[in-house]
């Protein structure tokens, strides 16, 4: 501590993500809410910045979670 406050210092960054909270990014059902609750996870333990991730899956849930990846990035 400085001058009596905390330390403080930036974000981590999490260069893999694959989901959280029971939410998984290669959801085809996944919604922007869905990668809000992630991010706000994230930020909630320090994590300000993240990649996130699909693993290998169908085609489908492939394109689903990224189409929900895409509707959150615009949004928020």
């Amino acid at each position: 501590e400085a001058a009596g406050l905390p330390w403080v210092a930036p974000g981590f960054c999490d260069l893999q993500v694959n989901g959280a909270l029971g939410v998984r990014f290669g959801d085809p059902a996944l919604t922007p809410d869905d990668v809000a609750a992630v991010a706000a996870e994230c930020r909630r333990r320090g994590t300000s910045q993240f990649f996130p991730t699909v693993i290998t899956a169908a085609a489908d849930e492939i394109a689903g979670g990224l189409r929900a990846l895409a509707r959150a990035v615009e949004r928020d």
